[in-house]
């Protein structure tokens, strides 16, 4: 249900004459009296009321009417105008005649009729508000009041109650609810109010609906105040004046049925708006306004106005609402018809809800049907509430607000944080929807796609959607069908630096570009990370192990007789044993202290996981700006029929060369628009800018800032070229466009009212835009000549055959009043040469030996590419593209087979036509691969072909177009110079120095990383098999326990917290970066052949050592390996005094236990001695021990120590050894493990040798993990 609101303003009775027509007066008198200068008898009705629109008379007068011929045809006023197409036919009224077309008649008409009738006073709170809003002395045209066009609206018996003005409070969420399409042109008082914006034709256009109006006489609309709330400040131009004023915003349609209708007779402006002084827009009091219309209205029998009340209207009484209010509640679509509903005037009580909005029971009244189904909504604030009395239909009120749209229970105000009808506030972006008027200004942030239709200085970072952080300008100009390059757009998520704009909210949420980008990235599968997956199966493999065994033992022991909470003390033991507690630690140490090193090679790593999964990269995508200084300098100039060398390096007081260039037709234009696109600005006065001014003092892109030295070595003058054609607008250089035009005004002698446009970008691109081209001074057609393409095409090929940049230049010049026309002109080529940075070409050969693929995404000419590629030793000297073997085969390059060429460079264009599975193919198989004239957003495709094809790829990003390529990259790389702010952001590395070397050290201590991981893995899991045999022998063969749960402890804190962490701080081996990538899929963090090196080969080795020294400590105290088989029950019986050992000697329980406890620590030794040799064999995976050398890390070699000198502390302390449940040994005891730490030592050196040696054999594949 939905309750209606309306405000009471009492308005005194009004005079309702009767217009009755006198007698018939010909125009033409009149006109020829008051206009004698203008010839002819008869003038056409449209251009009478264009030049006479506010004509008034003494008296009424009637119409007469002539046909070409000249007969005379008098009617009455009475006789209705039809109106249709703007033409006013006069005839006998006939509804076939309604859409007909009379052009058989001229029209000549007396000046409008004038009635005894006026509005009087408006009284509100006891103060008389004489002449506020209308003159009560002014006349107006007006047949009887509240006639409808139609018997059939009489929807309800009349009543005697009609009177006051009311303000109807507004529908904030839907049409009329559950009402009915009315009768075409039934309510002929019924006013559209809508809002004015500017299309991007450049035609102004106006919004549909925003609220409804009444007439209540020829030149004036009531609505509702708060349907035209405009905030009006400094910050705000409107759309029609120079003078800001609220009238310019509105425009009024009057007499139609279907908002759809685009006829301009029924469209009036706004000359003046009288908002009651007493309205307050947050409780909605007093909303009551009346517009004052731009031209009186003519009456007809479908335009009149609407009687005004004489009285009160009594609770119960039944009234009308109409409007074009939106569809449904939740709707925010306008109806396009008229519609209405009736609804009952409520008692007071019914209103108490609406306290919070002060609702005065003296102004406002409810209003609601009887079972709460009708109701007005959204759109329907302003329209009236109609009583129909003796006939005629009154306004008793005007539409406000109210709770919801046909709630039950809610007779309330439609109140809500936000109104969208007409005021302007700032509200959160969520709430906005397609259609909302929004004002942004600097320090904003976009909140929607807005579609500009005023601007004020505006200036746009739009550093969030391209790399380009510098502000460009907007305008209300439609320039381009691309949202990313039409200047009357405003993007989602960029910011407003400076100005200010009105527009219309086109797009929101994830409908704007912003938000079809964040779900394109968001559809994709959460990026796990390498080191994330291998972590996870290692934990987990771990774990279930782990717990698996110490249930198995549990049960074991229990089912035994043990007690159970020893059985649990076991349990716990073996888990213990199963899980390297310090590894979780050691591998965050790893990574943390990689971290910090890389940090000191200029590489700041924001996303920890990627070390890990450098280690693994197979492909290394990189952009040009990676690999070269960005330090241009014009290299060579064309101009068509002439080719020079610019040799900017050259001294400058060798000028030979500029003149030379300076003597070409062409050459000046040419030069214009070269300096006129170039952004690049100076830090000091222009006009002191000479050809001896450092490059430095510039800044802006290389290719501009090569520009505009070029132009100082000429002599240029810079600032005065800018000041002679001073820009208006400018659309900048994207991927996907591959251009820049600059807009410029031409304050050239007698060039009042010209526009110069420039552009400068990819040359094929500018070519084929281009319809003449300049030659020697002349316009030529470009269309057809075959010549002068081959041409174009030769001189492209052998300036960019060097691996340079190469531009095009075009300008068009054009009247202002004729508006710009595809007709550029195509003026020649200029070249930039980028010098490769230092050690580029090292650091791809580092690449290449450590089997990295290095693939160049480059967005010039695939020739300069190719010559680029080359020059960066991406591509061999050996190899050869398609275009190559065509050459030296001497056959056209479409016979020539794909296979055939060992270099492939590939066109952006042709991604769309090649597969994923074959581009994966490609990217994988072929030797050397290159990528031109290709677009940021293609490098998602790119990526994503090559993981298709198991790669791992790191992947150079630039702007926020890459978050594509971000997100699906194993490893992102940014640089502090070079990458838009939201890829720096994004990225997992950033590089603070901008050298291709800094990612391949990176790469190197991804490896470094990787290897020490997995080092520390290795030396904890041998330990951890040394402490696991243990239990297994107690529960198998039932032999006494060979290492107590206080002895395991012992062991993990003495041979396994600081020896790993050693082993972290292990230096690289040598040949680390010529070993290859990490295969993901293979060399996990642990296999099958870790597992059987660590328990299988040299954990087995320690177990036999352990084993081995308990032996012979318990056969020299009297018990034979043979008698220990079987003994654990009786060994573990404290009521067993006299166990009989080897000898016959009787044990009882006391001595049983210190020779267990002996036995421990006899155990404990021995894993200690052959873990110093676990740890010297662990430092190296590949390479002998003798070719690391003990020097490459001290802290193994203070382990070394470390480990027995604390065994040694433990076992003979006294008081401490019985505490940790340990019995001294004897001396010779501590030599039974030294043979086997001997074996793992001469083991693992004989295995590393056939690993260097044959590392496709057999102990390479079963040994190397």
């Amino acid at each position: 249900m939905i309750l209606i609101i309306f405000l009471i303003t009492i308005i005194n009775g009004q005079d309702t004459t009767t217009c009755e027509p006198k007698n018939s007066l010909s125009w033409t008198p009149w006109f020829n009296f008051h206009k004698p200068s203008l010839k002819g008898e008869y003038e056409l009705h449209t251009a009478i009321r264009s030049r006479h629109p506010t004509i008034v008379c003494a008296e009424p007068r009637s119409v007469s009417a002539v046909n070409q011929a000249g007969t005379d045809m008098n009617h009455t006023l009475d006789v209705i105008l039809l109106r249709s197409f703007d033409v006013f036919c006069l005839n006998n009224y006939d509804p076939k005649f309604q859409q007909k077309i009379c052009d058989d008649y001229s029209v000549r008409y007396c000046c409008p009729i004038i009635i005894n009738h006026h509005i009087r006073d408006i009284f509100v709170k006891n103060k008389t508000y004489t002449n506020s809003f209308i003159d009560n002395q002014s006349r107006f045209i007006q047949t009887k009041c509240g006639r409808t066009t139609s018997s059939s609206l009489n929807l309800f018996p009349s009543t005697t109650h009609t009177g006051y003005i009311m303000n109807l409070f507004n529908s904030v969420f839907s049409r009329i609810i559950n009402g009915v399409e009315s009768t075409p042109y039934g309510w002929p008082w019924l006013v559209s109010i809508g809002i004015r914006y500017r299309h991007p034709n450049g035609l102004w256009q106006n919004r549909t609906h925003i609220c409804g109006g009444t007439l209540i006489e020829p030149s004036h609309v009531l609505t509702a105040a708060h349907c035209l709330e405009q905030k009006i400040d400094d910050r705000y131009v409107p759309f029609t004046s120079t003078n800001p004023t609220l009238e310019s915003l509105f425009i009024l349609r009057i007499g139609i049925h279907d908002i759809r209708s685009t006829r301009s007779d029924e469209i009036y402006g706004a000359k003046r708006i009288f908002v009651h002084e007493r309205f307050i827009s947050s409780t909605f009091e007093n909303d009551i306004a009346i517009i004052r219309l731009d031209r009186p209205v003519i009456v007809t029998r479908y335009i009149s106005p609407i009687c005004l009340p004489s009285n009160n209207i009594l609770p119960g009484s039944q009234v009308t609402v109409a409007g074009w209010g939106t569809v449904t509640e939740t709707s925010r679509v306008h109806s396009n018809v008229l519609r209405q509903a009736n609804v009952n005037i409520l008692p007071a009580t019914n209103c108490r809800v609406y306290t919070d909005v002060h609702y005065d029971t003296s102004k406002q009244l409810c209003a609601a049907a009887l079972d709460w189904s009708k109701d007005t909504c959204a759109g329907d604030s302003g329209g009236p509430l109609m009583h129909q009395n003796n006939g005629e239909w009154t306004i008793s009120g005007i539409t406000s607000y109210g709770y919801g749209c046909s709630k039950r229970g809610f007779p309330g105000v439609y109140q809500a944080d936000v109104k969208r009808e007409g005021e302007w506030q700032r509200i959160n972006s969520e709430d906005l929807v397609r259609g909302d008027i929004i004002h942004v200004r600097g320090g904003d942030r976009v909140p929607a796609d807005i579609r500009i239709v005023h601007t004020s200085g505006l200036l746009v970072d739009n550093s969030i959607i391209t790399k380009d952080s510098d502000p460009v300008t907007k305008s209300a100009d439609y320039t381009n069908t691309n949202p990313l390059q039409t200047n009357n757009l405003l993007l989602c998520g960029t910011s407003i630096t400076h100005g200010s704009a009105i527009g219309i909210v086109v797009k929101t949420a994830e409908h704007t570009l912003l938000g079809k980008m964040s779900n394109t990235t968001e559809s994709l599968d959460p990026k796990r990370t390498i080191y994330a997956r291998t972590i996870r199966s290692l934990f987990l493999f771990l774990t279930v192990f782990g717990l698996a065994l110490g249930v198995v033992f549990f049960i074991i022991l229990y089912s035994t007789g043990y007690y159970w909470l020893y059985a649990i003390q076991i349990m716990i033991s073996v888990y213990i044993a199963c899980i390297p507690e310090i590894l979780p630690a050691i591998i965050q140490l790893c990574l943390t202290r990689t971290a910090q090193r890389m940090a000191t090679r200029n590489c700041l790593v924001k996303v920890i996981d990627a070390l890990y999964d450098l280690a693994c990269t197979t492909i290394l995508f990189v952009d040009k700006s990676v690999l070269t200084s960005n330090n241009m300098g014009a290299s060579q100039i064309w101009i068509p029929s002439n080719q020079v060398r610019i040799l900017s390096a050259a001294p400058l007081d060798d000028l030979t060369i500029i003149h030379e260039c300076m003597q070409m037709s062409g050459w000046q234009t040419l030069m214009r628009t070269a300096i006129l696109c170039s952004q690049a600005e100076c830090f000091i006065d222009q006009h002191q800018a000479t050809r001896h001014t450092p490059l430095t003092e510039w800044e802006g892109d290389a290719r501009e800032i090569a520009i505009i030295k070029y132009a100082e070595y000429a002599d240029l003058d810079i600032a005065a070229i800018r000041q002679l054609y001073p820009r208006r607008d400018l659309r900048p250089f994207t991927s996907e466009n591959k251009r820049i035009e600059s807009f410029h005004f031409n304050n050239e002698p007698n060039m009042e009212g010209m526009y110069l446009d420039c552009m400068m970008g990819a040359p094929e691109r500018i070519f084929h835009r281009c319809a003449t081209v300049l030659l020697n001074d002349e316009e030529i057609p470009k269309d057809g000549d075959i010549v002068l393409e081959r041409m174009f095409n030769e001189t492209l090929i052998q300036m960019g055959s060097l691996g340079e940049t190469v531009l095009g230049f075009a300008d068009r010049q054009y009247h202002r009043d004729d508006g710009p026309q595809e007709n550029w002109r195509f003026l020649g080529l200029m070249s930039f040469s980028d010098p490769i940075q230092e050690n580029t070409v090292k650091a791809i050969e580092k690449c290449r030996l450590a089997d990295v693929k290095v693939i160049l995404i480059s967005g010039d000419h695939p020739v300069t590419a190719c010559a680029l590629a080359r020059r960066l030793t991406i591509f061999s000297a050996e190899s050869e593209t398609v275009e190559d073997v065509a050459i030296r085969l001497g056959i056209p390059v479409e016979r020539v087979e794909p296979r055939q060429a060992t270099a492939i460079v590939i066109h952006g264009r042709d991604l769309h036509s090649i597969s994923q599975l074959d581009l994966a193919d490609t990217i994988i198989n072929a030797p050397e691969v290159c990528f031109a004239r290709t677009t940021l957003r293609q490098k998602q495709k790119i990526v994503e072909c090559a993981q298709l094809g198991k790669a791992v790829v790191a992947c150079f990003c630039q702007s926020s177009d890459d978050r594509g390529a971000i997100k699906k990259a194993d490893v992102s790389v940014a640089m502090l110079n070079g990458s838009s702010e939201a890829s720096r952001q994004e990225a997992d590395l950033v590089l603070l120095d901008n050298d291709l070397n800094t990612l391949v050290g990176a790469i190197e201590e991804g490896r470094y990383l990787w290897e020490n991981i997995k080092k520390c893995l290795a030396y904890c899991l041998v330990v951890n098999a040394t402490q696991l045999v243990p239990f297994l022998m107690f529960i198998i063969f039932q032999i006494p326990l060979t290492l107590g749960p206080i002895t395991l402890l012992l062991v993990d804190l003495i041979t396994q917290l600081l020896p790993t962490i050693s082993l972290a701080y292990e230096r690289p081996e040598s040949d680390i970066m010529t070993r290859g990538p990490i295969d993901k899929f293979r060399d996990l963090l642990i296999n099958r052949r870790l597992l059987s090196l660590c328990w299988g080969q040299i954990g087995f080795i320690q177990i036999t050592a352990g084993f081995f020294t308990w032996v012979v400590v318990m056969a020299e105290n009297g018990f034979w390996p043979s008698r220990l088989l079987g003994i654990r029950k009786a060994w573990d019986a404290a009521a067993i005094n006299d166990l009989e050992d080897s000898y016959g000697q009787e044990w009882t329980y006391r001595q049983r236990k210190i020779l267990e406890y002996m036995g421990y620590a006899a155990f404990l030794a021995s894993i200690i001695i052959v873990q110093m040799a676990n740890l010297l064999i662990c430092k190296t995976r590949r390479l002998s021990l003798f070719q690391q050398g003990l020097r490459t890390n001290m802290f193994v070699n203070f382990c070394l120590i470390f480990m027995p000198v604390v065994a040694v502390l433990l076992i003979y302390t006294p008081g401490l050894n019985r505490a940790i449940f340990l019995e001294r040994l004897q001396p010779l005891w501590w030599l039974c493990p030294i043979p086997f730490a001997l074996m793992i030592f001469g083991y693992d050196e004989i295995r590393k040798f056939f690993i260097r040696k044959y590392p496709e054999g057999w102990v390479a594949k079963e040994t190397y993990h």
